[in-house]
Formats: C-alpha cells, sequence, structure tokens
C-alpha cells in the first residue's frame, strides 16, 4: 500500500505558531513598556495624595499645640496596582512613616539654659517605578529631600519658626514612632497634658535643629535680620545642623507635641495655658478653691481667666440646684445636693472636683462651652440621669458616673479625650453623643448599660485608643455616624449586639481596631464610608448567622484589608463589600474579602 504525502493541515499549524509567537511578543512588550508606565501612573498619583497628607499632617503637628486640642491626621503609606490577567505586577509599593531620634533644641538667656527633646519626622515610599526620595517635617518646613542621589531638596511647605514680625514659635516633635505597609496610618498627635519645664526669660538665643543647611535653604527665607543667626556646620557628621534665633521670652513661644500619646517632655512657656483653662490668678486673690470663701464651692468667672478673684460672686452648694444666670459658673469644690438644673453662659466642673447628686439628675445647659474636668455622679440612687447641652463640650480627662442614660449634645466641638462615661449600673441606661461639629474620641472609655450612640452631624468623629463597651445586656449595639469620616483606629468595639459605624462624607479608617459583636447570634457589623475604608490588621468578629459588611458607595475607592481578621463563630468569613470596582489592598490574616 503506497500512502500519499497530505499537506493539507501544515499551513494552518505554521499560521497559529507564528500568531502564538506574535502574541507572545505583544504581550512581552505589553510586560516592558506598557506595564511600567501605567504603574507609574499609580505611583504618581498615590505620591500627590501622600504629598497632600504629609501637607495636613505638618498643620496638625503645628495646631496641636497652639490650640491645645488633639490633632488626627492620616496619611496613606502606600498604593497597589491594578489587576492584571496576562501580565505581571510587582509587589504593591508600601510605604514608611517614622520619627527620628532626638535632637535637642535649646533656649538660653545666658545664665539659664533648658534643652527640649525634638525628632524629625520621615516618610519614605517604595515606589518601583517612580523616585523613592524621602519626604522630612524638620523645623516646620516640609520638603522632598533628593539629596542622597545627587539632586537637591524641594520645599513643599515653607517654615513657620518665625514671623514676618519676628515673633519665634518653636514646636517641639517626640515619642517614637514607626509605621509601614500600604494602607494608612493615622497619626494622633497630642498637645502637652502636664508641664515639667519652664522657658528663661529675657533675651533668648534659640537653637533649633534642623537637617538643611544655610546655603540649601535657611539663608534664603524670610527671618527677619535681627532674629536670624545663621545655621551652624555639620559638626557630628550626621546630618543635622543648628539653626539659631536670636529673640526675647515676649517673643517666643514653645509648645511640645507627642505623636500617639502626650509628649515624654513637655515644656512650655512659663505664662502658657493648657486644657483650655487658664493656670494664673488675677486681681487680688489669684487662685482657684484654695481662695474661695469658706463654705462656698463655685464662683463666676466675671474675668474668664480660670481662677477665681476677689469681688467674684460665690455660690454655696444649694445654689446649684436650681440655677439660671448669665454668669461663667465654675465649681471649684466638690458638691452634694439632691439634683442639679443649671443654666449659664459657660459651666466648668474643675479637674478633681467631684459633683454628686444624691437623689435626682443632673442637667448642664449652655450656649457657650461647658467643660468637665472632674467627675459628674448619679449613681447614688437608680433611675437618674446626666444631661449636658452646650455650644461647645469638653469632657477632657472628665468622668460621667449615671444611674440611667447619658445624653450629651452640642452645637459645635466635642471632645471626650481620656474621658470615662459609665451607665453599667442600670440595665437599658444608655449613652448618646450629639455634636453638631468634629467629635473626638481619643483614650476614651464608654461603658454603657444600654446603647453607644455617637453622632456627628456635620463633622468627623476621631481618636485612638478608645474602648466602647455594650455587653452588659444582650442586643445593645454600638453606632458612630459622621457627617464626613470616621477615624478610630486601636480601639476595641465590644458590642452586645449589632456595630454600625458610617462615614457619610468619607473614609473609613478602623486600623489596628476590634469589632467584636459576638455575644448574640445574627448580629451583625455593618460599615458604611463614601470614600477609602481602612481595615488593616482590624479584626472583626461576628456569631452564628452574623453579617459582615462594608460599603464603599464609590467603585473608584480602596479596601486596606492587609493583616485584618474577618471572623464567624471564631472561623474565617467573608467580608462583603461593595459596589463592584473597588480596589482591594492587601492580604486578610484570617477570612477574605468578595
Amino acid at each position: 500500500m503506497r500512502f500519499s504525502r497530505d499537506r493539507r493541515g501544515q499551513s494552518v499549524v505554521v499560521g497559529t505558531v507564528i500568531l502564538f509567537g506574535f502574541l507572545i511578543l505583544a504581550l512581552s512588550l505589553y510586560q516592558v513598556q506598557i506595564v511600567p508606565q501605567q504603574n507609574a501612573q499609580v505611583e504618581f498619583q498615590h505620591f500627590e495624595e501622600a504629598r497632600n497628607d504629609l501637607v495636613e499632617l505638618r498643620a496638625g503637628i503645628l495646631q496641636a499645640g497652639s490650640i491645645d486640642r488633639t490633632q488626627y491626621q492620616t496619611v496613606r503609606l502606600g498604593t497597589s496596582y491594578s489587576t492584571r490577567l496576562f501580565t505581571i505586577n510587582p509587589p504593591a509599593p508600601a510605604g514608611e512613616i517614622r520619627t527620628t531620634e532626638s535632637y535637642p533644641i535649646t533656649i538660653s538667656n545666658g545664665s539659664d539654659t533648658v534643652t527640649i527633646p525634638t525628632r524629625f519626622l520621615q516618610y519614605r515610599p517604595g515606589y518601583n517605578e517612580i523616585d523613592r526620595s524621602p519626604t522630612w517635617y524638620d523645623a516646620s518646613a516640609l520638603y522632598l529631600d533628593a539629596r542622597d542621589d545627587g539632586g537637591g531638596i524641594a520645599v513643599i511647605e515653607g517654615q513657620e519658626l518665625v514671623t514676618d514680625s519676628g515673633e519665634v514659635r518653636v514646636v517641639a516633635l517626640q515619642n517614637e514612632f514607626r509605621r509601614s505597609g500600604t494602607g494608612g496610618v493615622t497619626l494622633e498627635l497630642r498637645p502637652a497634658e502636664s508641664i515639667t519645664g519652664s522657658i528663661p526669660e529675657g533675651d533668648l538665643n534659640v537653637t533649633v535643629p534642623t537637617r538643611l543647611s544655610g546655603d540649601e535653604y535657611w539663608n534664603e527665607t524670610d527671618i527677619p535680620a535681627d532674629t536670624y543667626g545663621g545655621v551652624t556646620g555639620d559638626a557630628n557628621g550626621d546630618g543635622v545642623h543648628n539653626l539659631t534665633l536670636e529673640t526675647t521670652a515676649t517673643n517666643l513661644t514653645v509648645d511640645t507635641v507627642g505623636v500617639q500619646k502626650a509628649p515624654e517632655d513637655p515644656t512650655q512657656n512659663v505664662d502658657g495655658a493648657l486644657g483650655g483653662g487658664g493656670a494664673g490668678g488675677g486681681g487680688d486673690g489669684g487662685g482657684g478653691a484654695d481662695s474661695l470663701p469658706a463654705g462656698k464651692v463655685a464662683y463666676d468667672d466675671a474675668n474668664n481667666n480660670g481662677a477665681y478673684d476677689t469681688g467674684e460672686t460665690t455660690y454655696e452648694g444649694p445654689d446649684l440646684q436650681s440655677f439660671d444666670r448669665s454668669v461663667n459658673l465654675v465649681v471649684a469644690r466638690d458638691v452634694s445636693e439632691a439634683s442639679y438644673d443649671i443654666q449659664a453662659d459657660s459651666i466648668t466642673v474643675d479637674s478633681g472636683v467631684t459633683l454628686s447628686a444624691q437623689n435626682g439628675q443632673v442637667g448642664f445647659t449652655s450656649s457657650g462651652q461647658i467643660r468637665v474636668s472632674g467627675t459628674l455622679d448619679t449613681t447614688p440612687t437608680n433611675g437618674n440621669g446626666i444631661s449636658l447641652d452646650g455650644g461647645n463640650l469638653d469632657l477632657t480627662d472628665g468622668t460621667l458616673r449615671a444611674s440611667a442614660s447619658v445624653q450629651l449634645s452640642s452645637q459645635g466641638q466635642t471632645d471626650l479625650d481620656g474621658s470615662v462615661i459609665d451607665t453599667t449600673t442600670l440595665n437599658g441606661a444608655g449613652v448618646s453623643v450629639v455634636s453638631n461639629s468634629d467629635l473626638s474620641v481619643g483614650d476614651a472609655e464608654i461603658e454603657s448599660g444600654g446603647t453607644i450612640s455617637l453622632e456627628s452631624s456635620s463633622g468627623q468623629i476621631s481618636g485612638s485608643n478608645a474602648l466602647f463597651d455594650t455587653t452588659r445586656v444582650n442586643s445593645n449595639s454600638i453606632s458612630l455616624t459622621a457627617g464626613t469620616e470616621v477615624q478610630v483606629g486601636e480601639s476595641e468595639f465590644l458590642s452586645g449586639g449589632s456595630i454600625s459605624i458610617t462615614g457619610n462624607g468619607g473614609l473609613v479608617d478602623l486600623a489596628g481596631s476590634t469589632l467584636d459583636a459576638t455575644q448574640v447570634n445574627s448580629e451583625s457589623i455593618t460599615l458604611e464610608s463614601n470614600g477609602n475604608m481602612i481595615l488593616d490588621r482590624a479584626s472583626l468578629r461576628v456569631a452564628s448567622g452574623g453579617g459582615l459588611t462594608g460599603s464603599l458607595n464609590g467603585g473608584n475607592e480602596e479596601l486596606f484589608v492587609q493583616d485584618a481578621e474577618f471572623l464567624r463563630s471564631g472561623s474565617g468569613a467573608t467580608f462583603d463589600y461593595s459596589p463592584n470596582g473597588v480596589d482591594v489592598i492587601g492580604t486578610p490574616a484570617r477570612g477574605s474579602t468578595g
């Protein structure tokens, strides 16, 4: 038998091989040329976002000490590339932000010298395509530093150490801090809580450490000639110079700001005031509770200097049971009455003072500020709550203990930093906070016998290291709702019911927080943002039948989940997010996203 040579299929095979070769070549060219270009665009977009974050961070550092109020600023450390089907991305670029070792600020009048430690702050991106030069916060200036690669510096925000009129304001940044990753990190910038050092008087010589020489930056600034004393060389070979400023005690302001906690070595001017209240006296008297006449517990701070002065009107305990006067009321000594209904222009309960209601409620109403640094207590008998309604509420380091619900409302800002609110003596006694502006909860401890509801109608809710606990009674929920964004990291949400956190006008940042709704089956954790959602290192836990959901309300937003945990009944569960198109950045430690 003879076989014929049939070549009819060879052209098809050869054509297929050639087409496949062209496909491989095209993919190779795409991988080598297009992928880096697209990734560079992603990196540059992140660079601009991070630069804006750092500008806000610098402003927060400078503002925290000047207004004596904790600031919260989030920096997006890294980013992620678009998902690719046939080509490969390099690892997602992670960034790092850290403080350096301490360097001394010195202030001397020739006979007395004060040394204050301060640190630089560095952000270094981990880009694969564009420049990795770090950005530095240095002596109030913010700049991009490419000197290690043979370049120079690019100033983003100029110095604010010295004004045009020669006033000098020094802000010392303290505490060690370091974070890295691809998600966001919230820095808590805390002013001094107590003063351990003071500033010399008279003519002063101030030296401030800086990484920039006079030729590189300082010689070209607009610091007045009679204030600018030049910049010394790098004597220690560590890249740090000393900027010298000539000023006087009356023209110098010194603040210390701590990262994530109070400054480690707080120092401030002799006449500086902390926590929104003055420390000095006035008139003939001068002083607070110690100078009050015997039998008096409160006074009208007519000159609003935070101290009792001779001639100011004073009050006894019974006067406060039903009080309605246009005064700046300060409760400066412990007082115990049946109940309190107080209306005044402003109301202050001093630190260390306890206002106790033996058989009734505590009600404060003011169009101005209500400030409680001491303790309000209605627990001697059951069923008595606390109601505070003010223009602004400042409960920094204050304590509220109630045997019924606590209701707080403010037309302005509300500060709960370091406060303790406890309604656990009565089942069902909840805690409600409604603020028209920003609501701060750093280091707050809120334990409720009922629900916990926090609302900022037009501002943000921010803080870290907070505790919210409704586990005393089943089915009591925790709810946080902000008009803009929610930034409550490194905190604990322990709920007897569901947990709901909503940022109606911005991101939701719960990095490092624990959200636990495991006490009752079928209770859910629901998160909603109008921007990015940051859950890096967070742990979200529900019991059987409970849901884990997140809505980002935009397909171009980012969900950060590096090292997060999503658990149902102790096992890995799916965090259901929406809408489609959200970029998921990072890998959970347990559970998944979908």
